[in-house]
């Protein structure tokens, strides 16, 4: 990319629905018979990013915390020796409460 501009191009390609977005972002608007410069595709791509990236935090937030409660777990364990730290720290509220019902049933069959 660094040849760019000096005997190089590029050409973007994009279905109707990128076309659309792209020039509903442009600060002055745009027909749809304007030509897309390579800063509305760059503006575009920017704002796409930080959409991404603003929908994806709480996922990573919350992967972060739990990386961090499993990783005290281990230590916990490593110090104690009890599995039920690890199992709290491991198993996520829903997996809980179908471990727990399964646990339940198979007693249940055991009695």
């Amino acid at each position: 990319m660094r040849q760019l501009g000096k005997g190089h191009s590029v050409i973007f390609f994009a279905p109707g629905e990128v076309d659309r977005r792209i020039r509903s972002l442009s600060p002055n608007g745009m027909a749809s018979e304007d030509r897309i410069r390579v800063v509305d595709v760059l503006r575009w791509a920017m704002y796409e990013t930080c959409e991404d990236l603003r929908h994806h935090l709480p996922f990573w937030a919350q992967q972060g915390l739990d990386h961090n409660k499993r990783f005290a777990a281990d230590k916990d364990y490593c110090a104690t020796g009890d599995l039920e730290v690890l199992r709290n720290a491991w198993l996520q509220r829903e997996s809980r409460y179908v471990l727990c019902r399964a646990t339940r049933r198979a007693e249940s069959r055991n009695k």
